[in-house]
């Protein structure tokens, strides 16, 4: 069994499609999903899908590209949260299409006070900004996961002094970038986590979570290690840090 540790079946672009891919994912041996949100219009959405489907796993947060919306209240927050596995898809994001920083930070910071009083984990983007994500999470201390981790190896060593696991999903074929790959074969297998990203991760084409058995032969080859055993590592850690 595998265990997609982003994908997001909330999303209104999977919502005529949400049956097929999760049948899918079942036939290639993905059998359990951690869904993030990225704005607050997804959770009603994913509390259905969360109640209907068995497997999904609910997140509850604001992606960096949606925080400059109005907020949910206290109350709203901790009702969802009451029945989440972690916070996110939260974090901050230095590419252009990203609200103000300022703006960033406060729902960010926000986000990471409600995971330490609620003791949740976070699923965080860091898109362009993964120092400033440590400075912050150095401030507010909390267990979480970098997703779709692409730094540095002296990057990779800030985040494990942290704590964190560091999410891996379809950039491990792209067999180009060597110096990251390289990193990534480096790395201790207690910080691994598998991930899609559906539906977006693919450059060209729409993500399933189906494909999270192709990063995860991937990844072994990279590690020169039995693909099961692998498979087996990283569900390890899904369920320790989201305590499944």
């Amino acid at each position: 069994m595998l265990i997609d540790t982003h994908c997001h079946l909330a999303d209104t672009r999977l919502s005529d499609t949400v049956d097929t891919l999760l049948a899918n994912a079942r036939a290639a041996g993905v059998c359990r999903w951690i869904v993030p949100t990225a704005r607050c219009e997804e959770w009603p959405r994913l509390s259905l899908l969360a109640n209907t489907h068995a497997g999904i796993q609910p997140a509850y947060g604001i992606h960096p590209w949606y925080c400059a919306q109005p907020t949910p209240d206290q109350r709203t927050w901790l009702k969802h949260l009451s029945t989440a596995v972690a916070v996110g898809e939260c974090g901050l994001d230095l590419g252009a299409q990203g609200p103000p920083l300022t703006r960033q930070l406060e729902v960010f910071r926000h986000q990471l006070a409600l995971a330490r009083q609620l003791d949740l984990p976070v699923i965080i983007h860091a898109h362009k900004a993964l120092d400033l994500v440590l400075k912050e999470l150095r401030k507010i201390p909390v267990q979480g996961v970098i997703h779709a981790f692409a730094g540095s190896s002296q990057q990779a060593e800030q985040c494990l002094k942290l704590g964190l696991k560091l999410g891996i999903g379809m950039r491990i074929r792209q067999r180009r970038a060597l110096r990251w790959r390289e990193t990534v074969r480096a790395l201790p297998l207690h910080a691994l986590l598998l991930e899609t990203d559906a539906p977006d991760g693919l450059p060209h084409a729409q993500n399933e979570p189906a494909r999270l058995l192709d990063v995860a032969r991937e990844l072994a080859m990279l590690r020169h290690m039995d693909t099961s055993a692998l498979i087996d590592a990283c569900n390890h850690n899904a369920r320790q840090l989201f305590r499944l």
